[in-house]
């Protein structure tokens, strides 16, 4: 659940979390309708069809102007029906470069106050309309063509304890280096020993 989630993530990472936004997924569908879709250069081709989660993506590698359904569609998708994908890891950077291109897209766009009311009426707990507007408010003095950075921590893959199998956990120096670099909030570099990295081992 999420109050574990933020536990373990200003556990694993020494940074509080102080509040958290979850979108209900058709109010992502129309938050990107809202701006008018966004540009995205799909990386692979994907052909996957489920009836029974009622989900059909068809996409041609290259680039494409997605609406609302289909950035869903683009993120959601993992394999193609004859067993073809990309790792999990290419997923994930799909995911980030579509945040990236609607970020780019919402800087660059006019209809603030308009986003603003779809958003403020489907994210869970509610922001303030007056918090949204003022967070708005500060976006026009970003730069659209950069200054917006995603990443993933370097993770290892699944191992053996025993006869328990451990998931995936974070290399502590590559992790600690990208905290530092988009996260600290702090103004001095956090150590190994300001956060939950320094129990992993080396």
């Amino acid at each position: 659940g999420i109050s574990q989630t933020r536990t373990e993530v200003s556990r694993l990472l020494g940074i509080p979390v102080d509040h958290y936004v979850t979108v209900k997924l058709n109010a992502f569908e129309e938050l990107v309708d809202a701006i008018g879709g966004v540009e995205f250069d799909i990386p692979v081709d994907m052909d996957y069809d489920d009836p029974a989660q009622d989900l059909s993506i068809h996409f041609s590698q290259g680039p494409a102007h997605l609406n609302g359904r289909q950035v869903i569609e683009v993120a959601r998708f993992r394999k193609n029906n004859d067993g073809s994908s990309y790792s999990d890891l290419g997923r994930v950077q799909t995911q980030q470069r579509l945040m990236e291109a609607l970020a780019q897209k919402l800087l660059s766009w006019d209809g603030a106050a308009a986003f603003v009311d779809t958003l403020v009426q489907n994210v869970d707990p509610a922001l303030s309309a007056a918090d949204m507007l003022y967070f708005a408010s500060r976006a026009p003095g970003l730069d659209p063509s950069g200054g917006l950075e995603t990443a993933t921590l370097p993770l290892r893959g699944a191992s053996m304890e025993g006869n328990r199998i451990l998931g995936e956990e974070p290399y502590p120096e590559p992790a600690l280096e990208v905290v530092n670099r988009l996260l600290n909030p702090y103004t001095q570099d956090m150590t190994l020993e300001d956060t939950g990295l320094a129990g992993l081992s080396g």
